[in-house]
């Protein structure tokens, strides 16, 4: 939460300095959230109602203005019996630099969650990692490009992993100061590895490609218009294979 004053009483929204040490800032924060649901699966056909508290306290470290982690723990707590209790973990790193005339970006993000799914029948553990790079270069006033390549790992316990690696890259153009558009392409492969009680014999991996083309008309300083379309086969999204 930030608190902003009138001008000259900065000095008065400094963070206290037990959470300041020369260019790291610690920012702690919390969330609660309360939700109720039915037909969730305890166990295979097996639906239950219950309501669920959540409480997410987290601290966010600064390192300067260019690199940030973010640690938030997630407790969980169910009224109904049937269920456990959990823990849930996210870790969140991004980052970015300029070196001459490219700007670098970085980002990686786990999550290790455990709740209730429809497509396992009953409370799984699950692991993401997220990791992506990004570089951006102006060529001239009007023509830039835009790189990215990503990694995203899916591991569900007793079930099937997944292995995903792509990449889409854009070259834009700005007609006006507030008129730009771009065209991207790119492609991915998904790696499927099964640790399913039912594994069969066929080869699960996969590849797309994608050409996608955006809009970009920022009609005043803080209203902005964005449209982007996706052509050709689309990116296939493989968070759960069965």
């Amino acid at each position: 939460m930030e608190v902003f004053g009138a001008p000259g009483e900065t000095a008065a929204n400094q963070l206290p300095q037990f959470l300041r040490y020369g260019p790291l800032w610690i920012r702690p924060h919390a969330a609660y959230r309360f939700m109720y649901g039915n037909g969730l699966q305890a166990t295979a056909g097996n639906q239950q109602a219950s309501a669920i508290h959540e409480l997410a306290p987290g601290l966010l470290f600064n390192l300067g203005s260019h690199w940030s982690l973010d640690y938030t723990p997630t407790l969980r707590f169910y009224s109904n019996s049937k269920f456990n209790d959990t823990v849930d973990h996210s870790l969140a790193l991004t980052g970015g630099m300029r070196y001459e005339d490219w700007v670098l970006g970085f980002s990686h993000g786990s999550q290790f969650t455990t709740t209730p799914l429809a497509e396992t029948g009953a409370q799984t553990e699950q692991t993401t990692h997220a990791t992506g790079l990004t570089a951006s270069h102006a060529f001239s006033s009007k023509v830039s490009a835009d790189f990215g390549l990503n990694q995203q790992i899916n591991l569900v316990t007793g079930f099937r992993n997944s292995y995903t690696w792509s990449t889409l890259d854009w070259v834009n153009y700005q007609f006006w100061p507030r008129l730009s558009i771009g065209l991207g392409g790119g492609g991915g492969y998904v790696m499927v590895e099964d640790n399913s009680h039912t594994q069969g014999n066929g080869n699960l991996d996969q590849t797309y490609e994608q050409l996608q083309a955006r809009i970009n008309w920022r009609a005043t300083q803080k209203n902005q218009l964005s449209s982007q379309r996706r052509f050709g086969r689309p990116a296939v999204q493989h968070r759960w294979f069965w």
